[in-house]
């Protein structure tokens, strides 16, 4: 068992690794050599995380757009956004219900924000040439 000092010396060192490399090749080539260097590699969780690395690491992700949120920020949103509606208390059925309440609101919300995009002319507050030119290129 690692000592705590060295766990956070070998834990910053992996997120480095993470987050510097481009290429899938440059990150697993970088990472086998700190595995076997910190022996890492006996480790189950991150053997396992290794295993599914396609997943989540931004060298394989950078073709997905994500609006630079990361998966939990996203999780956390949608669960945000669902505890307006659900609770633990409910039924499957009350679940299905809430559910589809949600879904029917944000649906709502998306057609309204669709309509003013469509049908109203935006407010410009300032005097650019640009921006009138837009505006003008919209309608």
């Amino acid at each position: 068992m690692m000592d705590v000092v060295s766990f956070n010396d070998q834990y910053r060192s992996l997120v480095n690794i993470i987050k510097q490399y481009e290429s899938p090749a440059e990150f697993r080539t970088t990472l086998d050599r700190g595995n076997g260097a910190t022996k890492l590699g006996s480790n189950e969780w991150l053997s396992s995380m290794y295993e599914i690395c396609s997943r989540w690491v931004p060298a394989y992700v950078k073709h997905v757009f994500t609006t630079g949120m990361t998966s939990s920020q996203r999780f956390e949103s949608d669960h945000s956004f669902l505890k307006k509606y659900v609770d633990k208390k409910n039924s499957l059925t009350d679940f299905i219900t809430c559910f589809n309440r949600a879904l029917a609101h944000q649906m709502h919300v998306e057609l309204v924000a669709n309509h003013i995009d469509i049908n109203e002319k935006p407010m410009v507050y300032s005097v650019s040439m640009m921006e009138n030119q837009m505006l003008a290129d919209i309608h």
